[in-house]
């Protein structure tokens, strides 16, 4: 699979769809779908260029979610951060695209 799939994919789904299915096939172990929620927000916050931004991570029942990332702990990941571990720079359009 990988990001030629996903790039494929991309061309002929809607963003959704796409997301969910690379957090599932292409992250090991694979990324519960809850997660495409505050993976798309943090899309769009590279996107418009606030890399910085927090991003709750709100499992459905209200409990917040844990992500580690280089020997820290976050309940609300700046952006970037998501961006980098959920590996979701081929999202991330270049500037004249948008």
């Amino acid at each position: 699979m990988g990001r030629a799939s996903l790039e494929a994919m991309l061309e002929v789904t809607d963003l959704d769809t796409a997301l969910a299915w690379h957090l599932q096939s292409n992250l090991h172990p694979p990324v519960p779908v809850v997660m495409a929620g505050p993976a798309k927000r943090a899309i769009e916050a590279v996107q418009s260029g606030h890399p910085d931004k927090p991003i709750a991570l709100v499992l459905p029942n209200g409990a917040y979610g844990v992500l580690h990332h280089e020997r820290q702990a976050y309940t609300a990941p700046p952006a970037g951060v998501l961006v980098a571990v959920f590996r979701l720079d081929v999202f991330i359009k270049p500037a004249e695209e948008v």
